[in-house]
C-alpha cells in the first residue's frame, strides 16, 4: 500500500533531523511538517483515491530526496513542496 511507504519515508527523513543540528528548520518543524503531510494524505486517501494514487508517487520521490538531504531546511523545503501539492 502506497500510504505506508510514505508513512515509512516521513519516518526516515524524522530519524534523519535526530542527527543533524541546523538552525533555520528544527526537528520540531519536520515533526509538525511530518504530521500535517500526514493528515493531508489520510484525507485524501478517504477523499479521492486517484489524487492520492498519483500523489503517492511524488511523494514517495520525495521522500528519497529527503533522506539523502545535506541539511534540515532542506527536509523542510521537501515537506513544503509535498504540502502544497496535496492542499492543490
Amino acid at each position: 500500500m502506497r500510504i505506508k511507504s510514505i508513512l515509512g519515508a516521513a519516518a526516515i527523513v524524522t530519524g534523519f533531523a535526530a542527527t543533524s543540528a541546523f538552525a533555520e528548520c528544527t526537528q520540531a518543524d519536520i515533526q509538525a511538517k511530518a504530521m500535517e503531510l500526514n493528515t493531508k494524505i489520510q484525507e485524501m486517501a478517504a477523499s479521492d483515491p486517484a489524487k492520492m494514487s498519483a500523489f503517492a508517487t511524488k511523494a514517495q520521490e520525495a521522500g528519497a530526496k529527503m533522506a539523502t538531504a545535506s541539511n534540515q531546511q532542506e527536509v523542510c523545503d521537501f515537506y513544503d513542496q509535498l504540502l502544497a501539492e496535496a492542499n492543490s
